[in-house]
């Protein structure tokens, strides 16, 4: 009997064991994992606490500049969805086959500031004055570089050649530039400035100066059906309003 009894025992206790350990897998495996643009990384923690909040269910994400987030998931990366800050990346998704066409639609509009601490109201002869050292997102890899060039361009301010500027490898890192003090201006996304409180150092660039930044997003193959949830809240009225209280415009 009491060989039974044990026997029985460990029979339990390894049934328990089995419950306990697939407990976090089956967990894990209903969260979305989120590739989320730098610039956009602030808005999507309070998005996603408040999405958190409302279903219960969490989500995880991955954080870097557009083009290195693009080159992940082709690579393979095993993302759900995809928060691009351009358009032409879940554009190129869609025809690679890699994301949902139907899926794809822009979920805020960027807006680029430039950011001169120290500074009182800056303005475009701010520019000229610190184009030496300027950091701006690298153009090759983060949709906010682009736009800081075609600024530059527009204000002819730009040189390639003969103007040394610091190339971040996202607009976050640009912001960290600028905040470290190595750096004494950048041009940075204006949710970074509303996120710091930063507001009385900065240029709200006028938008004619460059092309809208259309920020898309995308569900990808194979995605979470939680992914598809989160996208839904993106849309709904309290994301849109969590969006634009970190700076972003609402696409109509």
């Amino acid at each position: 009997m009491h060989q039974f009894t044990r026997h029985r025992w460990r029979q339990t206790l390894s049934l328990l064991l089995c419950c306990w350990s697939l407990q976090p897998l089956t967990t894990m495996a209903t969260e979305p994992t989120i590739a989320v643009a730098a610039n956009f990384r602030p808005a999507f923690r309070h998005l996603a606490e408040e999405f958190t909040r409302r279903t219960g269910l969490r989500v995880q994400d991955s954080s870097a500049s557009t083009g290195i987030l693009y080159a992940q998931i082709i690579s393979g990366a095993p993302f759900d969805l995809f928060l691009s800050a351009d358009t032409r990346r879940p554009r190129l998704l869609a025809e690679q086959r890699l994301g949902l066409p139907d899926s794809r639609f822009t979920y805020a509009i960027g807006q680029l500031a430039l950011w001169v601490p120290g500074q009182s109201q800056p303005g475009p002869d701010s520019l000229s004055r610190e184009r030496h050292r300027l950091a701006i997102a690298n153009p090759a890899t983060a949709p906010y570089g682009v736009a800081a060039r075609q600024l530059l361009q527009r204000l002819s301010v730009w040189d390639g050649e003969k103007h040394q500027l610091i190339l971040g490898n996202s607009v976050s890192q640009a912001f960290q530039f600028v905040d470290s003090g190595n750096v004494s201006a950048g041009l940075i996304a204006y949710s970074q400035i509303l996120d710091r409180n930063l507001v009385s150092d900065v240029w709200l660039i006028p938008h004619n100066y460059y092309q809208p930044i259309e920020q898309q997003a995308i569900l990808l193959n194979d995605a979470r059906p939680s992914a598809a949830d989160f996208m839904a809240f993106l849309k709904s009225p309290a994301g849109r309003g969590i969006i634009e209280e970190h700076g972003y415009l609402l696409p109509k």
